[in-house]
């Protein structure tokens, strides 16, 4: 029989931001046990991904297994991959960023392995053309991506083999198409089944890539791959057949020449693209194809972070060029698995949302020079939004959508307050058993955000998002003024609902910050004809990583844990967060009624659905009586 070549790969990641008892487990049931079974096994080539942040890691904690690969790789028996060292979605930053980001893992792939990487492992698969050049300038041959990018080119799947040319601009890389049969048949097929299925197969070219975290992490896979011998069994057939050859890409690529030549379009592996579309879209397994960039719009708290590091890059661009401290907190800040989500945790995850935002505070800290206030359109909306910046302070201001404030950075603590995220819909919900803690948001949910409520509002129907709106305020735009370069004033000539009318009602905040205080004060004038009665409440969201162990709310000498919902009357309401030393204080001018409840979502994790807390609720509101062109403030 004529020989035929498999190249086997596997992609091992951990985002940056991740507890650390999750990268133990990771090493000690996925990492270090998939070394162990291959070193038995002679015959047997593989080539290894690691994402430059966990390669610190085991740098730093298991540094015998990461010598015990570059033996291998010294023998040949495995060939090591380059990639974005924070594991970025290269094409949505700019191009000198990827190149950074690759020259980065490939320094540190040399330092520990003593080789110079040609492949490239490209995250998520999330391909767009012009990457060809990126890849060229870096020194990059080949990468695989998935055959089903292969498809979308007009290219019948099921006879792609070995690799083939791709080119940009005159640059050119390879590209090797990942078997979707393999992929889905690894680890969880029988040995028997896989080895039949390369026998009969009329091709002689197999590639296989994919997570490593397959091989032991993913739920029930520690026992079957390595308990049961899944792979040790899997490498003796291997082993043990005469007409089938493991090969690193390096090897196939200096004995073959490519199968053609190919142009593919923008693309990622299948299930990323129907994630990426409408959630009631994906749902119906529609016709309609996704592209990676609509998560931008899906989620409007991942384009928020991406567009404040692209904000960043561009007051900070020349320290960048000097200063590879800096540059390597800038680049920290671009790991992608908190940009999207598809069925694991992905943007849900507060600690990595936090963790995007803790890199880019202090790589703009570096560049601080002095107080200022920029107007700009930083979401690329087409409407502008408010940054004010200084020692102590940032704070984001969208008045194009209820003159909201979607982001405050405490820069003492590189942290950014108003981490939130909304509660929508999901595909995946259908699935829930138990409906009861579903509750999706109309509107996105930050803070000052401008209530006026029917007469029935209680704080439980408010939580969840079964109350009466009567006013036109909360997502709708404000224009705006700014005194003395520091004081931001926003205005609404809006409505409000009240004895089966719609009444005039203008609405005017001024905004103010003063060393680590926001100063907020509000005008509210009835511009109608008539005495009305009006229910304001003005809504804050606070990111906390938990709901318990160290955080809480203290009112009135009375302590509460974020997880309870409260209503209590008081001037004041603290916010306490023991594991980041931080306190966060509301003030009013006089007594009101204050809610406070949690904000959860449900979202799914390797284990089934969870329920994730993502934000303490503050609601300070207030009834009172307007006559005609009176106001209150």
């Amino acid at each position: 029989m004529e020989k035929k070549y498999l190249l086997l790969g596997i992609h091992n990641h951990q985002p940056v931001g991740n507890f650390e008892h999750v990268l133990e487990y990771a090493f000690e049931n996925c990492y270090k046990p998939f070394i162990e079974v291959l070193k038995k096994y002679p015959k047997i080539k593989l080539n290894i991904h690691f994402s430059g942040w966990l390669l610190e890691w085991l740098e730093r904690k298991h540094k015998d297994y990461l010598e015990e690969i570059a033996t291998f790789v010294k023998e040949g028996k495995i060939e090591v991959f380059a990639g974005g060292f924070y594991e970025p979605i290269l094409p949505i930053f700019p191009i000198e960023d990827r190149i950074f980001q690759i020259k980065k893992l490939k320094t540190k792939i040399k330092e520990l392995f003593d080789v110079s990487p040609e492949g490239l492992w490209l995250a998520e698969r999330v391909w767009e053309q012009e990457l060809v050049k990126t890849l060229s300038l870096a020194n990059i041959n080949y990468l695989p991506l998935d055959d089903f990018h292969f498809e979308l080119s007009g290219i019948d799947r099921k006879n792609l083999e070995g690799y083939y040319i791709t080119e940009y601009e005159g640059y050119t890389v390879s590209v090797f198409p990942i078997n979707k049969e393999l992929r889905y048949m690894i680890p969880f097929d029988t040995q028997e089944k896989i080895i039949d299925y390369l026998k009969n197969d009329t091709r002689k070219f197999f590639t296989f890539f994919d997570d490593g975290e397959k091989f032991g992490l993913w739920p029930g896979t520690f026992k079957h791959v390595y308990e049961n011998g899944w792979l040790d069994k899997f490498f003796t057939l291997i082993s043990e057949s005469e007409w089938l050859e493991t090969v690193t890409f390096s090897e196939f690529f200096q004995k073959f020449k490519p199968s053609g030549k190919i142009y593919i379009p923008s693309s990622s592996y299948f299930e990323m693209l129907n994630w990426s579309l409408p959630s009631k879209v994906s749902k119906n397994d529609s016709k309609y194809l996704g592209n990676w960039r609509n998560f931008f719009l899906k989620y409007p708290e991942s384009n928020l972070m991406h567009k404040k590091i692209l904000y960043v890059r561009d007051k900070i661009k020349e320290l960048l060029e000097k200063d590879e401290k800096v540059l390597d907190l800038y680049l920290k800040s671009q790991f992608n698995d908190v940009f999207w989500h598809g069925l694991f945790g992905g943007i849900y995850l507060p600690h990595l949302r936090k963790a995007v935002y803790e890199s880019i505070i202090l790589a703009e800290k570096a560049g601080f020079k002095e107080k200022n206030l920029d107007i700009l359109d930083i979401d690329c909306d087409s409407f502008n939004e408010i940054v004010v910046s200084d020692e102590k302070l940032n704070l984001y201001i969208d008045p194009d959508y209820g003159g909201r404030i979607f982001e405050l950075d405490f820069k003492e603590k590189n942290i950014n307050v108003i981490n939130t995220i909304s509660r929508r819909y999901e595909s995946y919900h259908e699935k829930l058993n138990d409906q009861e803690d579903l509750i999706l948001d109309w509107y996105d949910r930050f803070s000052l955000i401008d209530h006026f409520f029917g007469c029935n509002t209680s704080l439980e129907n408010f939580s969840k998002v079964r109350y009466e709106e009567l006013g036109d305020f909360v997502n709708q735009p404000f224009e705006y003024e700014i005194s003395n370069g520091k004081i931001i004033m926003l205005f609404r000539k809006g409505f409000v609902w009240f004895d089966g009318k719609l009444l005039n009602l203008e609405l005017t905040k001024f905004i103010e910050t003063i060393g680590n205080e926001v100063q907020v004060s509000y005008k509210i004038l009835n511009t109608s004809e008539q005495k009305i009665h009006l229910w304001y409440g003005c809504e804050f969201n606070f990111s906390l990583l938990s709901d318990k162990n160290g955080r809480y709310v203290k009112t009135n000498d009375q302590i509460t844990e974020p997880w309870k919902s409260v209503e209590v009357k008081t001037d004041s309401i603290t916010i306490f967060d023991d594991e980041e030393n931080l306190m966060i204080s509301i003030i009013v001018d006089k007594q009101m009624k204050f809610w406070s409840f949690p904000i959860y979502t449900v979202s799914y994790s390797e284990n089934g659905p969870e329920k994730i807390f993502q934000s303490l609720c503050i609601v300070p509101n207030i009834e009172f009586d307007l006559d005609s062109r009176e106001n209150e403030a």
